[in-house]
């Protein structure tokens, strides 16, 4: 048993920032598996960049928090110095870890950025030359919930009326990638450029990056005053 009111506080303390982190962990998942949203070989195509391996690395690191998270959580309420000596190695770890994925994170969704500018703004311009480019960008259309990249605009000058998914509607295919809706129709009013996917999909990413150092720094030093605690008391 922890043998002081300050013991007991800081068991109180890492139990409840390992149950946050399992939260935290959760969403890192539900963000991995939003990206796999882009899993199709014409969209790749579009926007030059493999999302399956950032999709991937989100599910596999968010995997990897919840059950670190489990262990440290379990550490503290059994009272387990084994556990919380092993969980603060692994987290110190998963701390390095972490400050090295913001780094390439920041890179990463730079590139994701740029990659999807440049491959909407490509789509637009070969909407009726291409049907597979025409079919990724009513895809991403779809997905991102925009019309454009500046707004549905950027369609008047080659086409008269506009791509379907820019009307909320999904009767596009590989067959029929070029179906149109009119402007009457239209739901999406903004264009890819503001889209709120990105804005949130960049931005929930950043700062679970640095919720998540925040945390650990925290729990780290929870970790070995607890253990140290609970060895004194042993």
């Amino acid at each position: 048993m922890a043998g002081t009111c300050g013991g007991s506080l800081v068991k109180l303390i890492l139990a409840l920032f390992n149950f946050a982190c399992m939260g935290i962990g959760a969403f890192i998942i539900y963000l991995g598996m939003q990206t796999f949203q882009f899993n199709d070989e014409n969209v790749k195509e579009l926007i030059n960049a493999n999302l399956n391996t950032g999709a991937l690395v989100l599910v596999v690191f968010g995997s990897a928090v919840m059950v670190l998270a489990a262990i440290g959580f379990l550490g503290a309420c059994c009272e387990s110095t084994t556990l919380l000596n092993f969980y603060g190695i692994v987290i110190l770890i998963l701390l390095v870890l972490n400050v090295i994925g913001l780094y390439y994170g920041h890179k990463y969704i730079g590139e994701f950025k740029t990659n999807v500018s440049s491959g909407i703004q490509n789509g637009i311009r070969n909407f009726e030359k291409d049907p597979k480019l025409a079919y990724a960008l009513q895809k991403i259309q779809t997905i991102m919930q925009c019309c454009g990249w500046e707004g549905p605009s950027d369609y008047a000058s080659f086409i008269s009326e506009y791509p379907t998914s820019c009307c909320s509607r999904n009767n596009y295919s590989l067959k029929e990638p070029f179906a149109q809706c009119t402007r009457s129709q239209l739901v999406f009013t903004s264009g890819c450029k503001n889209s709120p996917f990105i804005q949130s999909f960049t931005g929930n990413v950043t700062y679970t990056a640095y919720a998540l150092i925040l945390i650990i720094l925290v729990v780290v030093l929870a970790a070995c005053c607890l253990a140290r605690d609970l060895k004194a008391n042993y």
